[in-house]
C-alpha cells in the first residue's frame, strides 16, 4: 500500500488542488506529530508561508532526520529562497498554489530520485554549471542520434530551463505528450530528472 502524502501546514483545511492531486492525503500541523507519520518512503510537503526560516530550517531538519522527502511549498516562491531550502536538502520547491496535475509530477520527480525546482533557477544553475565546466552524469555512448525529432525538441527546450506548459505551448502539443516524450528521453539516457537532462543535453549539443 503507497505511503500517503503528508502537508505540513498551518492550514485547518487541505485546498482542492491538493485533494484532486492526492485523495488521501494527511494534513498536519503538528511537527512532531508528521516526523512520527513519516518515513524512508513518505514524501512530505512542507508549507513555508506560516514559517520564519528559522522555523522552516528546523521542520526541514527533523523531517529528513527520517529519511523522508521534502519538497517545499510557497506562495511567495524566489530562486534565493529555493536555494535556501534546496541547501537544508529538499528535493522540490514549488508554488503553494501549483496545479494537482503540477503536484502529482513533483511527488513522481522526488520519489523517483530527482529533484524539482522552477525553471528560472534551472536557468542560473545551468549557467553556473557551464562556468564551472560541470557537464554532469553521461553515458559515453550517449547521443542526441538516440532520440526522435519531437524528443530533441523537448530535451533542446529543457536544456534551455522552458517549463512542461511553455514546451506544450512552443510545440503545439498538450502536457502530456511533453510528458510521454520526457520519460521515453530519461529512459534513453538513464536519466532521473529534467536537471539532469538539460546538464546533458547541454554537453552533446
Amino acid at each position: 500500500m503507497p505511503t500517503p502524502i503528508l502537508f505540513f501546514s498551518r492550514l485547518t483545511t487541505a485546498p482542492r488542488r491538493w485533494l484532486y492531486a492526492f485523495p488521501e492525503l494527511r494534513l498536519i500541523d503538528d511537527l512532531q506529530v508528521v516526523c512520527s507519520s513519516v518515513d524512508s518512503d513518505s514524501v512530505c510537503f512542507v508549507d513555508s508561508d506560516e514559517l520564519t526560516a528559522e522555523d522552516l530550517k528546523q521542520a526541514l531538519n527533523a523531517i529528513m532526520a527520517t529519511s523522508a522527502m521534502v519538497v517545499v511549498l510557497s506562495s511567495s516562491p524566489t530562486d534565493e529562497h529555493a536555494f535556501s531550502v534546496f541547501t537544508l536538502g529538499a528535493k522540490g520547491y514549488c508554488h503553494t498554489a501549483a496545479s494537482s496535475e503540477l503536484l502529482l509530477d513533483v511527488e513522481i520527480a522526488v520519489r523517483s530520485g530527482g529533484f524539482w525546482l522552477p525553471p528560472t533557477l534551472l536557468k542560473r544553475i545551468l549557467t553556473a554549471a557551464a562556468s564551472a565546466g560541470v557537464n554532469g552524469t553521461l553515458d559515453s555512448s550517449a547521443s542526441m542520434d538516440q532520440l526522435t525529432r519531437r524528443e530533441k525538441e523537448v530535451a533542446t527546450a529543457v536544456a534551455r530551463g522552458f517549463s512542461n506548459k511553455e514546451i506544450a505551448e512552443s510545440l503545439r502539443v498538450t502536457e502530456r505528450t511533453v510528458k510521454y516524450h520526457l520519460t521515453s528521453i530519461f529512459g534513453k539516457f538513464s536519466l532521473r530528472d529534467r536537471v539532469q537532462l538539460a546538464l546533458v543535453v547541454n554537453r552533446l549539443l
